[in-house]
């Protein structure tokens, strides 16, 4: 499978991770973990499923998925084709009009949001573009277009650093007092801005860190005091819901 990677215009940088592009000529399943991040994604060739409570879900060719809190398995086509837009935790507010936290372990199609012919001409040009950066081209215009001016919340973002910047081992009460919002105020804002409680946003912020740096030599009680858990059990149900596996056996399998 072919992962092509692309840095944002300069426009929408503040707003998009990267933008990338996804090959598979083959029939294949992979496996993705929750993030932080919202991910919209155009299908120009072939079909995209994900695999939820032993039933397959077909993706829409133009959707967007939001923050999930477990890890989903997705199956492609023989010969598919897609771009992809990984947005920063508050980018997504500034294209969608409406308050993220509706899209919680959700993946929907486009046509909620845009005119379906609209769509339907992104597709096409995606299709018969000649070259990758032409169809990266495509669709940074398109997010252009869609951008709604002064959405960001900036009380949510000194929050979202607050957090990060402590690897999500932070309480919340914590970061209430340093910002004076009331937990209500921050709870209903950051739902909406970024799609998530800012506790779970936290113990997202934790796994992923915790993946970035783990080391073969730790034990369970290293992972688990790493990721802010003295409960060795209740760090592994945790691990268990992000990965489906024990995290003994997934990190046997990805590090041996």
């Amino acid at each position: 499978m072919k992962n092509q990677i692309y840095e944002p215009c300069d426009f929408l940088q503040p707003y998009v991770k990267y933008l990338y592009i996804q090959e598979s000529l083959r029939e294949s399943s992979f496996k993705v973990f929750p993030d932080t991040n919202f991910v919209l994604g155009f299908q120009y060739q072939g079909s995209i499923s994900y695999s939820h409570e032993n039933k397959i879900v077909p993706l829409s060719n133009y959707g967007v998925t939001g923050i999930t809190d477990t890890y989903r398995i997705f199956n492609t086509s023989k010969n598919t084709s897609s771009v992809l837009v990984k947005f920063n935790e508050l980018g997504a507010s500034s294209f969608f009009p409406f308050p993220l936290n509706e899209l919680f372990s959700v993946s929907t199609t486009l046509e909620n949001f845009f005119k379906l012919s609209e769509l339907i001409y992104i597709k096409e040009k995606l299709f018969f573009a000649k070259t990758d950066q032409e169809r990266i081209d495509v669709i940074q215009n398109f997010l252009i277009s869609k951008f709604i001016p002064e959405r960001e919340d900036h009380l949510v973002a000194m929050a979202i650093s607050h957090i990060q910047k402590t690897n999500g081992n932070i309480r919340i009460s914590e970061i209430q007092k340093k910002l004076y919002v009331s937990p209500s105020s921050l709870e209903k804002r950051f739902k909406k801005s970024v799609g998530t409680s800012p506790k779970k946003y936290a113990s997202l912020v934790k796994f992923q860190n915790f993946l970035k740096n783990y080391k073969n030599s730790s034990s369970l009680t290293d992972m688990a005091h790493t990721m802010g858990y003295y409960d060795q059990s209740h760090f592994i149900h945790k691990f268990k819901s992000f990965t489906g596996e024990n995290p003994e056996h997934f990190f046997l399998r990805f590090h041996s």
